[in-house]
């Protein structure tokens, strides 16, 4: 089984971040789109387990929320 690097999932990771299409870093990094997806949502799963985990009983006055995207299927 291949495995990626911390390198590659470090290049992949900073390329979404800066929205680069899912085709786009498979050309560039030579990865899967299918690998580049699961890599996503591993990511989204341990950022969610350490936003749970570390952002507990918060008093918070004021809130600022940028770029909220959402999407919805049509199915």
């Amino acid at each position: 089984m291949n495995t990626l690097s911390i390198e590659q999932k470090t290049l992949i990771l900073s390329l979404l971040s800066e929205g680069n299409s899912l085709r786009t870093i498979s050309r560039v990094s030579g990865v899967a789109r299918n690998t580049i997806s699961k890599l996503l949502l591993e990511a989204g799963e341990k950022a969610s387990e350490i936003m749970n985990r570390e952002m507990v009983n918060l008093s918070v006055n004021k809130l600022q929320v940028d770029e909220i995207w959402t999407f919805r299927s049509v199915f």
